[in-house]
């Protein structure tokens, strides 16, 4: 198998662009999600624990109550991001519907405007 090979600054931009909530973060791509309650949070990392056993390629994951943070790089790329993430982060993405009763949250400040 060939070593994945890390996306240029054009490449990355572009598939930024077209990766609803997700953003870059050291290196990483980063998404948050709020889900609807703490067992659709487990549901979601369960179906995303397929996908990436499926593709052999993992995701770093958080769970705090019903907030799940997924981060992606590729650790044999020099934990850049090769189109192994951004591939990754558009099947994550497909788990996601408006049905859940969330939306991605990008940022700590709009959880804080949203309870206001």
């Amino acid at each position: 198998m060939n070593k994945p090979v890390a996306l240029s600054e054009v490449q990355l931009a572009e598939a930024l662009s077209a990766l609803n909530g997700w953003t870059l973060r050291r290196n990483e791509l980063i998404l948050e999600h709020e889900t609807a309650d703490f067992p659709a949070a487990i549901r979601l990392v369960n179906s995303v624990a397929v996908l990436a056993e499926e593709a052999d390629h993992h995701p770093d994951i958080d769970i705090r109550w019903r907030s799940v943070t997924f981060a992606l790089c590729t650790h044999s790329a020099g934990s850049r991001i090769t189109e192994l993430d951004t591939s990754m982060a558009t099947k994550i993405n497909s788990l996601i519907s408006p049905e859940d009763g969330a939306d991605v949250v990008t940022s700590k400040k709009r959880r804080v405007n949203e309870r206001e």
